[in-house]
């Protein structure tokens, strides 16, 4: 973790993850070209985010050592972290979601996490592929990695 600020930023409803100090969170609705949009809303995070998924009017974060973060997005003006889970220390690099389960790429290894109950995830288990997984995401009723 390099300790630096980051935030979960809204930007005309897509999840941005990213440094509060790189980005911010624009509604661009009303803007006209050249004006600045205006502020819509930032959630800090304990940690840099490394990638997002959303679901379910939630999103989903990859954290890296802070593990798996998960944000309510009822309200877009007040995001509210509600749940977390810890890799013991793995880093958490790419995220798909698949249903009530969340696939998290650590390394060589795909953790597969029961989302069910937002505030409170379980890791179901740990699936080792051999080969360093660089992505992840959701196709259909398929995971691909």
């Amino acid at each position: 973790m390099t300790g630096r600020a980051t935030a979960l930023l809204l930007l005309l409803g897509t999840i941005l993850p990213g440094p509060a100090e790189a980005r911010t969170c624009l509604d661009y609705r009303g803007v006209a070209p050249g004006e600045e949009p205006p502020l819509r809303a930032v959630l800090p995070l304990p940690g840099p985010a490394a990638d997002v998924a959303v679901l379910a009017g939630h999103a989903y974060l990859a954290c890296g050592a802070d593990g798996l973060r998960i944000v309510e997005l009822s309200d877009p003006d007040h995001p509210a972290a509600v749940g977390h889970l810890g890799f013991n220390g793995a880093d958490a690099a790419r995220i798909a979601v698949l249903g009530c389960q969340a696939f998290v790429a650590m390394g060589s290894s795909l953790e597969v996490v029961d989302i069910t109950a937002a505030y409170a995830p379980v890791a179901l288990r740990r699936l080792v592929v051999g080969e360093a997984v660089s992505d992840v995401a959701a196709a259909g009723e398929r995971l691909v990695a």
